[in-house]
């Protein structure tokens, strides 16, 4: 295999994840971080699994997992907390609305914090 020869892959790893959907790809970092050699396997050729966004005729639309809270100071959330471990600093843009949806013809619906 090229990538073996290459080395980009080794021959043995401690831990292999299946999947870089938001579970596969936060137990993977939190492994790695342990100190235990992982290697992360997809099979799409985008990372994220459900927690990502499609894109169709021009316009983008999230696919699904697309709400990420609870990382104002002071918060115990779990994405706070993996963040934390992982020593990874979170850059998040508060916004007014917790989500909105638009539809054609103007309309849209605002979900308020």
């Amino acid at each position: 295999m090229h990538l073996l020869r290459a080395r980009a892959i080794q021959e043995q790893y401690d831990v292999v994840v299946v999947g870089a959907g938001i579970g596969g790809i936060t137990a993977a970092a939190l492994l790695a971080r342990q100190g235990l050699s992982t290697l992360m396997v997809e099979q799409h050729y985008l990372p994220g699994g459900v927690c990502t966004a499609i894109k169709r005729r021009g316009v983008a639309m999230d696919a699904g997992a697309a709400l990420l809270f609870g990382f104002s100071p002071g918060s115990d959330s779990p994405h706070r907390y993996v963040m934390n471990v992982l020593e990874e600093d979170i850059d998040m843009i508060p916004h007014e609305a917790l989500y909105r949806m638009h539809f054609g013809g103007g309309r849209s619906v605002t979900f308020w914090k």
